[in-house]
């Protein structure tokens, strides 16, 4: 299981094996929101410097992890997706990721308003 937790002051992202108690638990870095590549060989998370981090994982009687390495650096996100929780996913094979970001509105057309009739006058 990958998550994240405050409980030392900063968020920390954190990887232990379930049941509690099976494996060691790994304490990966500072950074948010884990996800896991789907054959569990590596885990992603966002740093503090807002750069998508992945990490080798080795799980068996203890938790090994490896050295992060940085992937690119994210967008940083709206308030309301920060509240909304993940703004990526990683392809099953995790070379590929989706990532919600705030549009660019430099050239964009302007918002549009679409008015439905609800049966009652406007």
């Amino acid at each position: 299981m990958a998550y994240e937790s405050n409980e030392s002051g900063q968020n920390q992202v954190y990887v232990q094996s379930v049941p509690a108690g099976a494996g060691k638990l790994a304490d990966l870095d500072c950074g948010l929101r884990p996800r896991w590549r789907s054959d569990g060989k590596e885990i992603f998370y966002i740093a503090p410097d807002q750069k998508l981090m992945a990490v080798p994982i080795k799980l068996g009687s203890a938790v090994e992890s490896g050295t992060p390495q940085p992937l690119f650096a994210m967008p940083r996100p709206s308030p309301i997706l920060q509240q909304q929780g993940f703004n990526y996913a990683p392809s099953k094979d995790g070379q590929r990721f989706l990532v919600n970001a705030p549009a660019d509105t430099k050239d964009a057309a302007p918002p549009q308003s679409l008015l439905l009739q609800t049966g009652k006058r406007i």
